[in-house]
């Protein structure tokens, strides 16, 4: 990521944990391989939470 100030970032690695296990199938009964669908309301954090959170759990 670049060197953009984020302002009201809140980590969830938790939910990321979570998220990463499942793309990679790691949990029970997951569809998620095939691929994930992550929606909310404009400007809460969807793409700050994948550049961040995610990501980090996925390397």
């Amino acid at each position: 990521m670049s060197r953009m100030m984020i302002y009201n970032y809140f980590p969830c690695p938790g939910l990321a944990r979570q998220f990463a296990d499942a793309m990679q199938g790691k949990t029970l009964f997951s569809d998620a391989p095939s691929g994930l669908f992550l929606a909310g309301p404009r400007r809460t954090g969807k793409t700050t939470f994948l550049w961040i959170d995610l990501a980090a759990n996925t390397r």
